[in-house]
């Protein structure tokens, strides 16, 4: 199944960075970029991240001091010369040459301490933990033997402790309908298990048993809780080690389980804020995707606060172009919604596998999709990331809008500072602004349209910075030059939706109620036989 990449919280993270970064240049408080990002653990690619963030802050500061040199500013802030590798041609002239030196030499620095931790959780996710942090835990933790052929964990039995291998090996499995249990993995030394126990449904979900004789490490559920509350770094690793449980491999730990009322069938896919399971609800029978966030995001207060609110906006809804939302809970460190199973595939999946659509296929999606825009507009909400994936088209021709996790109130007017929210490639320049108004959505709205159309993005930006130099010198025109008719009503159409003048794109949502209209899918073959249903995440 096709999985996208996590764009939308790369590039709040990546916000949230910059603005720092500001705040640091205004008040000239001492910092490091270093700490900044490891503050952040769930950002991904630091160093090419730190590179350029170093690149910025010195861009930032020369503005400001016209002859700061790179020499001047590896002074300043020795720690960043490992990642300064792009600042020679920032400052006009050649990097000199001790600068270089010391950067070149600081290449290979770690991101962490050099601080030896633990040496049982090598080789293990205990070992990201800091030294100290190490130590505390494993003050509180007692060893055990097992012989070979030993039950380590039995499944379905109550779990009571976190267990660490630390010598011999171990093997994973869990019950079917054969006689023989289904295999699920290996335990080696440094390996964490018997945490979903305590942090989710209290019994077991698979067995463990020992290949060998076996010692492992094991602590109490209390001192775990109790390390959870008092070290924030101890809970973040744990929601990562369930992360790798659930929604990642190939054998999804909550395939099977009943979990606040609901049986979970299978999982349906995985994006970058989320991993949708399908599920029934015991207590009515009723078909539901089960929405889980993602544990990576689990630990974000920002991205919480987008999931929590993707709840409370459309719980009040009741148009058929928005999902049904049936409640919200909390489980295994992290949230759920129960929402209304849509049978189907969304866009991304339709333009990936179909190609560029006909004419008349995007103007009778753009249409439902702005209708049900318009509905949320009204309803006093901007979605603030539509794009192909948050879309699903069903089998009878209708489509449906999704993921409103990062939608917020028109009455909250713009953001005090310009905080961006959005997918990179489907942004509009007034989010780019920390503009919230409905003409934002519907510049997305248009840029769905011309990927539709064309079969490409508009524009792949890895960054904020890189999305401000897109807009710099906005064109649409151009972009649209390569459409086969520019006097149709889909180019007309596009045209308004993409141009920086806001009441024009108001005027193509006027244009489109008349294909307002089911969507042609038995023109694809392809999408009854090679796209199964899912709810996107």
């Amino acid at each position: 199944m096709f999985e996208e990449a996590d764009e939308t919280i790369s590039l709040a993270m990546m916000q949230e960075l910059l603005l720092e970064l500001q705040d640091y240049c205004e008040s000239g408080r001492d910092f490091s970029i270093l700490e900044m990002v490891e503050s952040r653990t769930v950002l991904s690619n630091p160093r090419e991240l730190l590179t350029d963030l170093v690149r910025h802050h010195y861009s930032m500061l020369k503005e400001r001091q016209p002859d700061l040199s790179v020499e001047d500013y590896g002074s300043l802030f020795p720690d960043h010369a490992p990642w300064s590798g792009k600042l020679a041609g920032l400052s006009g002239s050649s990097m000199e040459s001790s600068w270089d030196k010391e950067r070149t030499e600081a290449a290979s620095v770690p991101l962490s301490g050099s601080e030896e931790g633990i040496t049982e959780f090598a080789c293990g996710p205990l070992e990201n933990l800091p030294p100290q942090m190490q130590s505390a835990l494993y003050e509180r933790m007692h060893r055990i033997k097992f012989k070979a052929g030993d039950f380590v964990i039995r499944e379905g039995t109550h779990g009571d402790c976190l267990l660490v291998c630390v010598e011999g090996a171990a093997t994973v499995s869990i019950s079917s309908d054969e006689t023989t249990p289904i295999e699920l993995g290996s335990i080696f030394p440094g390996h964490v298990f018997g945490e979903m126990s305590l942090m989710g449904t209290p019994l077991r979900t698979a067995s463990v048993v020992a290949d060998s004789d076996m010692t492992v490490l094991s602590l109490s559920s209390s001192d775990f809780h109790d390390l959870c509350q008092r070290h924030p770094e101890f809970s973040n690793v744990m929601t990562m080690i369930v992360a790798d449980r659930l929604g990642r491999r190939s054998h999804d730990a909550l395939s099977t389980v009943t979990l606040e009322g609901y049986k979970i069938n299978r999982r349906l896919g995985r994006g970058g804020m989320a991993v949708v399971y399908d599920a029934i609800q015991l207590e009515t029978n009723r078909r539901v995707a089960l929405k889980m966030m993602s544990h990576r995001l689990a630990i974000d207060s920002n991205a919480r606060n987008w999931f929590t609110r993707e709840a409370e906006i459309i719980a009040n809804f009741h148009h058929p172009g928005i999902p049904i939302l049936y409640e919200r809970f909390d489980a295994f460190a992290t949230s759920f919604i129960a929402m209304e199973f849509l049978e189907g595939c969304s866009l991304s999946d339709v333009s990936r596998i179909v190609g560029p659509l006909d004419e008349e296929s995007v103007l009778r999606i753009l249409a439902q999709l702005a209708d049900a825009l318009s509905y949320a507009h009204q309803e006093q909400i901007v979605h603030r990331d539509i794009k192909p994936s948050n879309c699903m088209l069903a089998p009878s021709g209708s489509v449906k809008l999704m993921d409103f996790g990062l939608s917020l109130p028109i009455f909250r007017g713009d953001d005090d500072r310009p905080i961006a929210a959005g997918t990179p490639a489907y942004i509009s320049p007034e989010q780019m602004r920390g503009q919230n108004c409905p003409a934002a959505d519907w510049f997305s709205l248009g840029l769905v349209g011309f990927e539709l159309t064309t079969g490409k993005k508009a524009f792949r930006p890895k960054n904020m910075l890189q999305l401000s130099r897109q807009y710099f010198d906005w064109k649409p025109d151009q972009l649209l030059d390569s459409l086969a008719s520019q006097s149709s009503d889909l180019c007309k159409v596009l045209k308004m939706m993409l141009s920086l003048d806001v009441d024009a794109r108001g005027r193509a949502v006027d244009h489109l109620s008349d294909y307002r209209k089911p969507v042609d899918v038995g023109q694809w073959s392809c999408f009854q036989d090679e796209i199964n249903p899912r709810e996107n995440s």
